[in-house]
């Protein structure tokens, strides 16, 4: 059969996720529109076609070199890929990431990767009653989850601090005037300026709304780059107002592999490398994707 007959019947047909043509080095992948989340820079046409993609085993080498995005597998298993196309970016810490700005994703990109993460949850038997991120990128995900939880299902956000003058110079102090000093916890985020300081504020009255009612708290971001959001979060979440924790969740993990932080159990949809810039694009650092099985590289 030509090749343009087996993309249109995996096209059309909900069993077949993607199609694979097998070659001496990698395997060539065809995959539905479906599990496929480009990013909204690409032209809309795109959204809707099959993508062809080569799957490359994490373990040969050379590794391959990216160009302007990535192609990260959020799905639970190799056998069924459901891949995020990212964008390559430079941070102010001598390496590169591939970014995920829930700004820059379209709804159904939210609804596929918050479905993932609660069925990732539920095969973990991690109840929840209350989702919780941090602003702004983390609290679109926590919406989502919250949506598809039920129509009254509780969600609330930690806000940041407010740059105010005092004293000749300027400190980072409460959102609003409503919140104390006390609900607040300084943090340093990984892709963050290393000058830049942050800080996150719960405001007292959720918290204690919380607390009341024994809610077990779902925290979720986008991306767990360093210990920094993620620990201050627990500093703030349990240490200060004694909230119970029922896991961390985020959708990348470019930290190292584990399955619990702080002795909280933690879930990342997918383990990513960070990238050196060379010519011709971005490689993957040696030592970064410990855990990843294969590298997917689109348009052969």
């Amino acid at each position: 059969m030509p090749l343009e007959g087996r993309i249109f019947r995996h096209w059309l047909s909900p069993t077949l996720l993607f199609y694979k043509m097998k070659e001496t080095t990698h395997e060539r992948v065809i995959f539905s529109p479906e599990r496929v989340l480009r990013h909204m820079f690409q032209n809309r046409e795109d959204l809707e076609r099959p993508l062809e993609a080569k799957r490359v085993s994490a373990m040969d080498r050379p590794l391959p070199i990216f160009k302007d995005y990535f192609l990260a597998n959020i799905g639970a298993d190799n056998q069924n890929p459901l891949l995020l196309e990212l964008r390559l970016v430079d941070t102010d810490h001598g390496f590169s990431i591939a970014l995920l700005m829930t700004n820059e994703r379209y709804p159904y990109d939210l609804e596929m990767i918050s479905k993932e993460m609660i069925s990732r949850l539920k095969k973990a038997n991690i109840g929840f009653e209350v989702v919780v991120a941090p602003d702004s990128l983390g609290s679109r995900l926590a919406q989502e989850i919250a949506r598809q939880k039920g129509p009254h299902f509780p969600v609330t956000s930690l806000q940041k601090g407010k740059p105010r003058e005092e004293n000749g110079g300027f400190r980072v102090g409460p959102p609003k005037a409503w919140i104390e000093e006390e609900s607040g916890v300084a943090v340093a985020s990984g892709t963050s300026h290393p000058l830049a300081q942050q800080k996150l504020y719960l405001d007292q009255a959720t918290a204690k709304i919380i607390k009341e009612n024994n809610w077990r708290v779902l925290w979720v971001d986008d991306a767990r780059l360093t210990k920094g959001t993620s620990q201050s979060s627990i500093e703030l979440l349990k240490g200060r107002f004694g909230l119970e924790i029922a896991a961390l969740a985020t959708v990348l993990n470019e930290a190292e592999p584990t399955d619990n932080v702080d002795g909280i159990p933690y879930i990342g949809l997918t383990k990513l490398p960070v990238f050196d810039r060379v010519e011709g694009g971005y490689l993957p650092r040696e030592g970064s994707f410990e855990g990843l099985e294969y590298f997917y590289l689109p348009n052969i």
